[in-house]
C-alpha cells in the first residue's frame, strides 16, 4: 500500500458517518482539510525520494502548509474558507 493511500484512509477513517448529520457539517470541512494534508503528505514523501520511515515529518509538515493556508484564507476572509 503507497504511503498516499496511507494517509488518505487515516483521514477517511478519522471523520463520523451518522446519517442524522446534513452533508454541510464540520466534519465535511475536517475532512477536505484531512484529504488535503494526505495529498501534500505524499507530494512531499514522493519529493524526497519515498523512503520509509518518515511518515510522521511528512504529515506535520503537510498539515503545517495547509492549516496556514487556510488560515491565511479565513483571515483574509476568502468566499469558501470558513
Amino acid at each position: 500500500m503507497s504511503v498516499g493511500r496511507t494517509y488518505r484512509n487515516k483521514a477517511m477513517n478519522t471523520v463520523h458517518n451518522d446519517p442524522d448529520v446534513p452533508a454541510s457539517a464540520p466534519e465535511d470541512d475536517l475532512l477536505q482539510l484531512q484529504m488535503e494534508v494526505a495529498h501534500r503528505a505524499d507530494e512531499l514523501w514522493r519529493t524526497e525520494g519515498g523512503h520509509r520511515g518518515s511518515d510522521l515529518e511528512f504529515w506535520l509538515r503537510a498539515e503545517r502548509e495547509v492549516l496556514e493556508r487556510f488560515w491565511s484564507a479565513t483571515d483574509a476572509g476568502l468566499p469558501g474558507a470558513a
